[in-house]
């Protein structure tokens, strides 16, 4: 996940200084502005070396995530946040409280920037597992139809009875068990591209034309004798 280099800048550094000696001085409250300071641009600076790292292993076997770093790395370069974050600290012991404030805005704002545009390949992901499970659902829909024209045009045929209400009781289950998928995929919210979803292990191994109606239950065979005459 490209999220990972954003979530190890984040992380507080685990090396902090050990306790002054109690003859020392206390440091002051800029002194401690600037040193907190000071981490989160170093923290900053690591944060671009990883982005630079990572898009470098990952150029050799996911070539688009390594494109989406290199441009999340771009606009931080371009935006000078790094810079601006050392600007920070150098204001605040300068005591530039006011100036230092604006820039710590703006930088606020090119880190949320940062964040959304590493956050973009998890909804192009999800969208494209969105699409896939309604090409699915839309699959199934069809080979129903074409199940449901077949016992239609077997029953105008002067089909046996007794088999096309078998064929058309096991269309009408296996359009239940999709609606039930759907329900549960769209509305269950967590799990969508599931397990469940349509494809997996779904009807479809005898659709309609591979030994469309034969003698098993939908999606091992297809209803029905034989081909509607």
């Amino acid at each position: 996940m490209v999220l990972v280099a954003w979530s190890v800048w984040m992380t507080p550094a685990a090396d902090r200084a050990e306790a002054q000696d109690g003859a020392r001085k206390e440091p002051s409250a800029i002194d401690q502005l600037t040193l907190q300071q000071g981490l989160v641009a170093d923290r900053y600076a690591k944060l671009e070396k990883l982005l630079d790292d990572m898009a470098r292993i990952e150029g050799v076997t996911n070539p688009q995530r390594a494109a989406l770093l290199l441009n999340a790395l771009r606009q931080s370069k371009e935006n000078l946040t790094a810079v601006k974050l050392d600007s920070v600290v150098r204001l605040i012991g300068q005591e530039q409280l006011n100036r230092a404030l604006e820039n710590q805005r703006e930088v606020h704002g090119e880190m949320k920037a940062l964040l959304e545009l590493l956050l973009s390949e998890d909804r192009s992901d999800r969208l494209q597992r969105d699409q896939d499970r309604f090409r699915e659902y839309i699959k199934e829909v069809e080979r129903l139809l074409r199940l449901q024209r077949s016992v239609q045009g077997r029953t105008e045929g002067g089909g046996d009875p007794l088999q096309l209400a078998d064929d058309q009781g096991k269309i009408a289950e296996r359009t239940g068990d999709l609606a039930d998928r759907i329900r549960e995929n769209e509305e269950g919210g967590e799990g969508q591209s599931g397990d469940g979803e349509p494809g997996d292990g779904e009807p479809g191994d005898g659709e309609p034309g591979d030994g469309e109606p034969g003698d098993g239950e939908p999606g091992d065979g297809e209803p029905g004798d034989g081909e509607p005459g």
